[in-house]
């Protein structure tokens, strides 16, 4: 795993041993970062919320890409090691707060830093854990109006909920992998 754009292009990303954390593929966040460049454009001065962060590399990506400051949160003390090792190496501990917290206990921590311009959600699969994130992300009102959710489930998740006002504005499959994309927003869900 690599970082693919940006200021820190290229660098290894230190991953884990087994199957436990799961990291979004290099393909999958090159896909995840062109959709969101043509959803909202650069990413300078951004302020980005990596929950389930694990080696951390969605918000590293978007700290290369020019984003101001990242708060990772992750309960997994080898997700924690291994994130700030990553974060070292790419040269961004300044612009990086780490939580070392269980998500779902996390807001009041995370609060004082948001809202946020960019959120991505990467929890186990098939635990029912984006859907909770994404109400306490509207009732913590952790997004901006103009910012954007990016979260990871398994392709055969479905997440059907009401989220209002957060809406899907955007579905992508990637073999196993599937990314729904939510704006404060009405207008309609395109899928690909």
């Amino acid at each position: 795993m690599r970082i693919v754009s940006g200021s820190a292009r290229g660098k290894k990303l230190v991953t884990f041993p087994g199957l436990k954390i799961r990291p979004t593929s290099d393909r999958v966040r090159e896909a995840v970062f062109s959709s969101l460049f043509s959803r909202i454009g650069f990413l300078q001065g951004f302020r980005v919320l990596d929950l389930f962060a694990g080696s951390g590399a969605m918000g590293i990506e978007a700290l290369s890409r020019g984003a101001m400051a990242a708060v990772f949160v992750d309960n997994s003390p080898q997700a924690i090691r291994v994130m700030r090792q990553n974060i070292e190496n790419c040269g961004f501990s300044e612009q990086a707060t780490i939580f070392q917290k269980d998500v779902l206990g996390c807001w009041p921590f995370v609060e004082e830093s948001g809202p946020f311009d960019i959120i991505f959600l990467d929890p186990p699969y098939g635990k029912g854990l984006v859907a909770k994130a994404l109400h306490a992300i509207k009732e913590k009102n952790l997004l901006k109006p103009e910012g954007l959710v990016c979260a990871e489930t398994s392709a055969e998740e479905t997440l059907e909920e009401d989220f209002h006002p957060l809406a899907g504005v955007k579905t992508c499959r990637y073999g196993a992998t599937r990314m729904h994309f939510f704006q404060i927003s009405d207008e309609g869900a395109e899928s690909e």
